[in-house]
């Protein structure tokens, strides 16, 4: 699937581009990106992650990185916080 997508992507941006001109821009041989577009699982993560910022994806990767615990308690700490300030104003209100 992320090979798949890779092509995509690279064909979306750079409609003109060759593997061999995305594996220059990325920093990888041509045979790396070939097996990066066949979604090869030995190739290294920084080299998709790599991929996926020339490609201007990179937003889409970064939350593989973090803890589902982490972003949920982040969620939930920020809506305690609005609690508080919504109390705080209708306090302020009456």
């Amino acid at each position: 699937m992320i090979g798949r997508q890779l092509k995509a992507r690279r064909k979306q941006v750079f409609p003109k581009d060759t593997q061999r001109d995305t594996a220059i821009r990325i920093g990888v041989g041509v045979s790396t990106y070939s097996r990066m577009e066949r979604g090869d699982d030995r190739v290294s993560l920084r080299h998709y992650l790599d991929a996926a910022t020339i490609l201007r994806c990179e937003k889409s990767f970064h939350p593989l990185f973090v803890e589902p615990d982490v972003r949920e308690g982040l969620i939930e700490r920020a809506l305690r916080e609005l609690n508080q300030k919504k109390r705080k104003i209708n306090k302020a209100a009456k």
